[in-house]
């Protein structure tokens, strides 16, 4: 069974609808269904509520968290996380949170749309696509 560490941007699709293919809301079944282990950044859920809370209401972001953290693993950030993302190469402080997430969850595989920011991590980052099509 894969792990996954899920990018916000994933998430952020499902919930506030804004995907065209389906495939974000695809791989976020797969671990719903239990067919891939998944895990979301501690950071992760603090920003998905505020941008839920923002763009629905209060009620439908409480929801979310709860339903987040009945399928998926929550990766803790402390003080070392934050340390060594700030010595990873990527451009973007926050994914590079993620990369060391996915590193020491031992994913196989992180699941974002901005492939870009993740170009230089040990952990194989895919879009949603990416890796529906891995599993055919």
């Amino acid at each position: 069974m894969d792990k996954l560490l899920i990018d916000i941007n994933i998430v952020l699709d499902v919930v506030l609808d804004r995907e065209l293919d389906g495939s974000s809301a695809a791989v976020m079944n797969l671990m719903d269904e239990g067919k891939a282990r998944g895990w979301l950044s501690a950071t992760s859920y603090t920003t998905i509520y505020f941008l839920t809370n923002k763009y629905l209401d209060h009620r439908k972001a409480i929801n979310v968290i709860k339903d987040l953290l009945a399928i998926l693993q929550v990766s803790a950030v402390d003080e070392r996380i934050l340390t060594l993302a700030l010595n990873e190469k990527g451009p973007d402080f926050e994914d590079n949170i993620q990369i060391v997430c996915a590193q020491f969850a031992k994913a196989d595989y992180i699941i974002t749309r901005n492939l870009s920011h993740f170009k230089y991590s040990l952990t194989k980052a895919l879009s949603p696509t990416e890796y529906l099509k891995s599993l055919m």
